[in-house]
Protein backbone atom coordinates (compact mmCIF):
# COMPACT_ATOMS: atom_id res chain seq x y z
CA UNK A 1 0.00 0.00 0.00
CA UNK A 2 1.76 3.09 -1.28
CA UNK A 3 2.21 6.19 0.84
CA UNK A 4 1.77 4.29 4.09
CA UNK A 5 5.21 4.24 5.64
CA UNK A 6 5.96 7.04 8.05
CA UNK A 7 9.46 7.80 9.28
CA UNK A 8 10.55 9.85 12.29
CA UNK A 9 11.54 13.43 11.50
CA UNK A 10 15.05 14.61 12.12
CA UNK A 11 15.02 17.31 14.77
CA UNK A 12 17.49 19.34 16.76
CA UNK A 13 18.51 18.39 20.27
CA UNK A 14 16.39 21.19 21.76
CA UNK A 15 13.37 20.08 19.76
CA UNK A 16 13.88 16.50 20.89
CA UNK A 17 14.06 17.68 24.51
CA UNK A 18 10.79 19.55 24.16
CA UNK A 19 9.07 16.66 22.38
CA UNK A 20 10.20 14.17 25.02
CA UNK A 21 9.08 16.55 27.76
CA UNK A 22 5.68 16.98 26.12
CA UNK A 23 5.16 13.22 26.11
CA UNK A 24 6.20 12.97 29.76
CA UNK A 25 3.84 15.75 30.79
CA UNK A 26 0.90 14.27 28.86
CA UNK A 27 1.54 10.85 30.41
CA UNK A 28 1.65 12.32 33.92
CA UNK A 29 -0.87 15.18 33.78
CA UNK A 30 -3.03 14.40 30.75
CA UNK A 31 -3.52 16.45 27.60
CA UNK A 32 -5.01 19.37 29.55
CA UNK A 33 -1.91 19.53 31.73
CA UNK A 34 0.40 19.94 28.75
CA UNK A 35 0.95 23.68 29.11
CA UNK A 36 3.95 25.60 27.85
CA UNK A 37 5.19 26.15 31.39
CA UNK A 38 4.81 22.49 32.41
CA UNK A 39 6.60 21.22 29.30
CA UNK A 40 9.40 23.80 29.56
CA UNK A 41 9.93 22.96 33.23
CA UNK A 42 10.39 19.27 32.43
CA UNK A 43 12.66 20.06 29.45
CA UNK A 44 14.57 22.58 31.59
CA UNK A 45 14.43 25.21 28.88
CA UNK A 46 12.77 28.59 28.44
CA UNK A 47 9.18 28.15 27.29
CA UNK A 48 9.76 30.67 24.50
CA UNK A 49 11.62 27.88 22.67
CA UNK A 50 8.33 26.04 22.25
CA UNK A 51 6.95 28.89 20.18
CA UNK A 52 10.25 29.43 18.38
CA UNK A 53 10.49 25.81 17.20
CA UNK A 54 6.85 24.75 16.95
CA UNK A 55 4.71 27.89 16.89
CA UNK A 56 2.29 26.65 19.54
CA UNK A 57 1.88 24.08 22.28
CA UNK A 58 -0.66 22.22 20.15
CA UNK A 59 1.83 21.95 17.28
CA UNK A 60 4.46 20.66 19.71
CA UNK A 61 2.08 18.03 21.05
CA UNK A 62 1.13 16.92 17.54
CA UNK A 63 4.76 16.72 16.48
CA UNK A 64 5.76 14.80 19.62
CA UNK A 65 2.96 12.24 19.32
CA UNK A 66 3.47 11.86 15.57
CA UNK A 67 7.18 11.23 16.10
CA UNK A 68 6.49 8.74 18.91
CA UNK A 69 3.97 6.91 16.75
CA UNK A 70 6.33 6.78 13.78
CA UNK A 71 9.10 5.29 15.89
CA UNK A 72 6.83 2.62 17.34
CA UNK A 73 5.36 1.96 13.90
CA UNK A 74 8.86 1.21 12.58
CA UNK A 75 9.34 -1.39 15.35
CA UNK A 76 6.03 -3.12 14.63
CA UNK A 77 6.56 -3.05 10.86
CA UNK A 78 10.02 -4.60 11.15
CA UNK A 79 8.71 -7.26 13.55
CA UNK A 80 6.02 -8.29 11.06
CA UNK A 81 8.09 -8.46 7.91
CA UNK A 82 9.22 -12.08 8.20
CA UNK A 83 5.99 -13.49 9.70
CA UNK A 84 3.28 -15.07 7.58
CA UNK A 85 1.06 -17.09 9.92
CA UNK A 86 -1.60 -15.69 12.22
CA UNK A 87 -0.31 -17.35 15.44
CA UNK A 88 3.21 -16.03 14.79
CA UNK A 89 1.91 -12.53 14.04
CA UNK A 90 -0.29 -12.54 17.16
CA UNK A 91 2.55 -13.78 19.37
CA UNK A 92 4.95 -11.10 18.16
CA UNK A 93 2.35 -8.35 18.38
CA UNK A 94 1.47 -9.29 21.95
CA UNK A 95 5.15 -9.32 22.88
CA UNK A 96 5.73 -5.82 21.45
CA UNK A 97 2.39 -4.63 22.85
CA UNK A 98 3.33 -5.71 26.37
CA UNK A 99 6.75 -4.07 25.94
CA UNK A 100 5.03 -0.83 24.92
CA UNK A 101 2.94 -0.86 28.07
CA UNK A 102 6.12 -0.30 30.07
CA UNK A 103 6.57 3.16 28.57
CA UNK A 104 4.19 6.10 28.27
CA UNK A 105 3.18 5.66 24.62
CA UNK A 106 -0.24 4.11 25.19
CA UNK A 107 -1.23 6.61 27.85
CA UNK A 108 -0.09 9.47 25.62
CA UNK A 109 -2.00 8.13 22.62
CA UNK A 110 -5.16 7.77 24.70
CA UNK A 111 -4.84 11.37 25.88
CA UNK A 112 -4.15 12.51 22.31
CA UNK A 113 -7.46 11.01 21.20
CA UNK A 114 -9.17 12.72 24.14
CA UNK A 115 -7.71 16.04 23.04
CA UNK A 116 -9.01 15.47 19.50
CA UNK A 117 -12.57 15.76 20.79
CA UNK A 118 -12.00 19.42 21.64
CA UNK A 119 -9.22 20.53 19.30
CA UNK A 120 -9.62 20.50 15.53
CA UNK A 121 -5.87 20.53 14.88
CA UNK A 122 -5.36 17.44 17.01
CA UNK A 123 -8.42 15.79 15.45
CA UNK A 124 -6.90 16.20 11.99
CA UNK A 125 -3.56 14.87 13.25
CA UNK A 126 -5.16 11.77 14.79
CA UNK A 127 -6.17 10.55 11.35
CA UNK A 128 -2.62 10.97 10.06
CA UNK A 129 -1.26 9.10 13.08
CA UNK A 130 -3.76 6.24 12.83
CA UNK A 131 -3.83 5.69 9.06
CA UNK A 132 -0.40 4.00 8.81
CA UNK A 133 -1.38 1.60 11.62
CA UNK A 134 -4.68 0.70 9.96
CA UNK A 135 -2.87 0.16 6.66
CA UNK A 136 -0.23 -2.02 8.31
CA UNK A 137 -2.98 -4.10 9.91
CA UNK A 138 -4.70 -4.44 6.53
CA UNK A 139 -1.51 -5.52 4.77
CA UNK A 140 -0.67 -8.03 7.50
CA UNK A 141 -4.13 -9.58 7.45
CA UNK A 142 -4.18 -9.99 3.69
CA UNK A 143 -0.76 -11.64 3.91
CA UNK A 144 -1.59 -14.15 6.63
CA UNK A 145 -5.01 -14.95 5.15
CA UNK A 146 -3.43 -15.10 1.67
CA UNK A 147 -6.02 -12.59 0.50
CA UNK A 148 -8.78 -15.17 0.95
CA UNK A 149 -12.40 -14.13 0.56
CA UNK A 150 -14.06 -13.32 3.87
CA UNK A 151 -17.62 -14.32 4.79
CA UNK A 152 -20.69 -12.12 5.25
CA UNK A 153 -19.33 -9.45 2.89
CA UNK A 154 -16.75 -8.49 5.51
CA UNK A 155 -13.68 -6.80 4.05
CA UNK A 156 -10.10 -6.55 5.26
CA UNK A 157 -10.68 -2.82 5.69
CA UNK A 158 -13.55 -3.65 8.05
CA UNK A 159 -11.41 -5.97 10.17
CA UNK A 160 -8.48 -3.55 10.23
CA UNK A 161 -10.68 -0.75 11.51
CA UNK A 162 -12.32 -3.10 14.05
CA UNK A 163 -8.95 -4.21 15.40
CA UNK A 164 -7.78 -0.61 15.70
CA UNK A 165 -10.98 0.20 17.60
CA UNK A 166 -10.42 -2.80 19.88
CA UNK A 167 -6.85 -1.70 20.50
CA UNK A 168 -7.96 1.79 21.49
CA UNK A 169 -10.73 0.33 23.63
CA UNK A 170 -8.21 -1.72 25.58
CA UNK A 171 -6.14 1.41 26.19
CA UNK A 172 -9.21 3.33 27.31
CA UNK A 173 -10.36 0.63 29.72
CA UNK A 174 -6.90 0.26 31.24
CA UNK A 175 -6.75 4.02 31.82
CA UNK A 176 -9.79 3.79 34.15
CA UNK A 177 -8.47 3.16 37.70
CA UNK A 178 -11.28 0.72 38.54
CA UNK A 179 -10.31 -1.54 35.63
CA UNK A 180 -6.56 -0.96 35.42
CA UNK A 181 -5.53 -4.04 37.40
CA UNK A 182 -8.00 -6.39 35.70
CA UNK A 183 -7.10 -5.15 32.22
CA UNK A 184 -3.41 -5.47 33.00
CA UNK A 185 -3.87 -9.08 34.10
CA UNK A 186 -5.93 -9.81 30.98
CA UNK A 187 -3.31 -8.35 28.65
CA UNK A 188 -0.59 -10.43 30.28
CA UNK A 189 -2.58 -13.55 29.36
CA UNK A 190 -2.78 -12.71 25.66
CA UNK A 191 0.41 -14.53 24.54
CA UNK A 192 -0.85 -17.81 26.04
CA UNK A 193 -3.81 -17.93 23.66
CA UNK A 194 -1.94 -17.22 20.41
CA UNK A 195 -2.03 -20.91 19.26
CA UNK A 196 -5.81 -20.58 19.04
CA UNK A 197 -5.38 -18.04 16.26
CA UNK A 198 -4.48 -20.89 13.91
CA UNK A 199 -8.18 -21.85 14.02
CA UNK A 200 -9.46 -18.38 13.18
CA UNK A 201 -9.47 -18.72 9.36
CA UNK A 202 -11.50 -21.94 9.67
CA UNK A 203 -13.94 -20.37 12.12
CA UNK A 204 -14.35 -17.34 9.89
CA UNK A 205 -14.93 -19.46 6.82
CA UNK A 206 -12.24 -17.62 4.87
CA UNK A 207 -11.74 -19.21 1.48
CA UNK A 208 -10.10 -18.61 -1.84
Amino acid sequence: MMGRKKTPRETSESQQQLMAAALDVIAEKGIDGATARAIADVAKVNQSLIFYYFGSVTSLVIEAVSDMSARRFAVYEESLQSLDTLPDVAQKMFEVFIEDRKNCSFMVLSQFVTGAQRNKEIAAAVEKVFNPWIALTHDTLTKVFKNADLPYEVTYDDISLALMSLFMGVQFMESIPAYEEKMGALIEKFPAVTPLFAMLPLLMGAQK
